[in-house]
């Protein structure tokens, strides 16, 4: 059987090494190229991951769901609508929370609603996590911003891979261990 997926990895790379892009225009660009000369890869490759899109999509419908509630909830709404639910026991109070799904440790999707103690530990430690991650990558762009707005060029002026590598591991093992 064909593997769709290594195929298609190799193209991307390929149009990737080609120097700098912007993802979305690179993968409008491979996908007309998959359109008119390679759609069998294209179909076969889409079959192959047509889980995993649908998966995604869901996903991204989670995403823009508590994305709208947290645009939406500005200031002390949360409070105020939870002070609402405390004094009149009014649930359409909280409505535009309670609605709002996360996934907990098992993978399951649940509404605020739903959640226990036990949920939304898992719930708090992955968005600890993801925020940690990120600040990681903020303090490892920002040093390697200082050197280069202090002695200009680009990073592979001044760093080597081994270099960065070991800069990195650096930031994610604080105390110097190695992962």
């Amino acid at each position: 059987m064909r593997d769709y997926n290594s195929d298609l990895d190799n193209l991307i790379e390929k149009h990737m090494a080609q120097g700098p892009y912007n993802s979305r225009v690179l993968a409008g660009d491979i996908t007309n190229l998959l359109r008119t000369e390679q759609q069998v890869l294209l179909l076969g490759w889409l079959d192959q991951n047509a889980e995993h899109f649908i998966w995604q999509h869901i996903n991204d419908i989670d995403r823009a769901r508590r994305a709208k509630a947290a645009r939406e909830a500005r200031g002390h709404q949360f409070a105020e609508a939870a002070e609402e639910f405390e004094q009149t026991g009014n649930k359409a109070a909280l409505s535009d929370f309670l609605g709002m799904r996360f996934t907990v440790e098992n993978g399951t999707r649940k509404r605020l609603a739903e959640l226990t103690a036990d949920d939304l530990r898992h719930v708090e430690t992955s968005y600890l996590r993801r925020a940690d991650d990120q600040l990681m990558w903020a303090a490892f762009a920002k040093a390697l911003h200082t050197k280069l707005e202090r002695e200009g060029g680009t990073v592979e002026d001044h760093y080597t891979e081994e270099q960065l590598k070991n800069m990195l591991a650096g930031f994610a093992n604080p105390q110097g261990e190695r992962s």
